[in-house]
């Protein structure tokens, strides 16, 4: 019987904490200007995915696009 009452503290205290918790993260990078204008577009997709498209801010020797 004593070994239950532990068991039981830890239960909810693990099933607080999950519920209290975000079930996921999210992210934005946030340009700052120094790397100059970019021109990369945000398409929203559907309400959890975007698409990016655009050359963004190149930088040094530009890679050829296939």
């Amino acid at each position: 019987m004593t070994m239950m009452i532990p068991f039981k503290l830890y239960s909810l205290a693990l099933i607080t904490v999950a519920a209290v918790l975000p079930s996921r993260a999210t992210a934005q990078v946030i340009p700052d200007g120094t790397l100059g204008p970019e021109s990369s577009l945000l398409i929203d997709v559907s309400a959890v995915e975007q698409l990016i498209q655009g050359g963004g801010a190149a930088r040094g020797q530009s890679v050829p696009q296939l």
